[in-house]
């Protein structure tokens, strides 16, 4: 355990295995009989779609709104505008951030350069928030939202990671069972939340394409 080697070796596993629960935070689902890291927890998009088709996320209680078309370059500056509109004042007031796919940022700041580019202020090409939020709504891209068929726009707060670093039942050891061999035994506890949903919460746009029950992992 103690070699360069086994030492380098350790911490490449202990990398990974962070790796895989950050990719899994937002599309993971819950399964008691998997093994894999997604199916150690419930994500934000699967507890989302849980909370969407269950009616407590929807259109009348101005927390959602759902898209059919695509977004595009041509479109995404008017989605966005649309959006902010309609937010509840409570959240409007707030520091948001836009979870989003690359895409999505990609299109507004070339759409922005397209339509914007007489003003004095559009000096880069790199619009970090929605125009007319104040810089008060700011896109977010994320590398594990690239499939994902939701836009969350809330503030940081209301994002809750779960582990235990409290009591003495996570643990990481690494032990010898047999000659020359080293097994990586971690016991962990993970998951998910949101502090709350409500439109004064959170507002979560669903894409064209977005289906709650395929979401879910369940048959369509």
């Amino acid at each position: 355990m103690s070699t360069p080697t086994a030492k380098h070796v350790l911490a490449l596993i202990a990398r990974g295995l962070s790796e895989h629960l950050n990719d899994a935070i937002w599309n993971g689902i819950r399964n008691a009989n998997g093994d894999t890291t997604k199916d150690l927890f419930d994500g934000f998009d699967t507890i989302t779609a849980r909370e969407i088709k269950a009616g407590n996320i929807s259109d009348s209680k101005k927390n959602y709104a759902k898209l059919n078309e695509d977004i595009t370059v041509n479109n995404v500056i008017d989605v966005f505008k649309e959006v902010l509109w309609g937010l509840d004042p409570h959240l409007r007031a707030k520091d948001l951030i836009v979870f989003c796919p690359q895409y999505i940022v990609d299109f507004y700041n070339e759409a922005y350069m397209l339509t914007h580019s007489g003003l004095s202020y559009n000096t880069a090409y790199n619009q970090t928030s929605v125009e007319g939020s104040n810089n008060r709504m700011t896109f977010i891209p994320l590398p594990n939202k690239a499939d994902s068929k939701l836009i969350h726009i809330t503030t940081k707060s209301n994002m809750l990671v779960g582990f235990d670093q409290m009591s003495d039942l996570e643990s990481i050891m690494v032990k010898e069972y047999a000659p020359f061999v080293l097994s990586y035994v971690a016991t962990m506890f993970f998951g998910v939340q949101f502090l709350g949903i409500e439109s004064h919460d959170m507002f979560v746009l669903g894409l064209n394409g977005f289906n709650a029950d395929r979401q879910l992992g369940q048959p369509v």
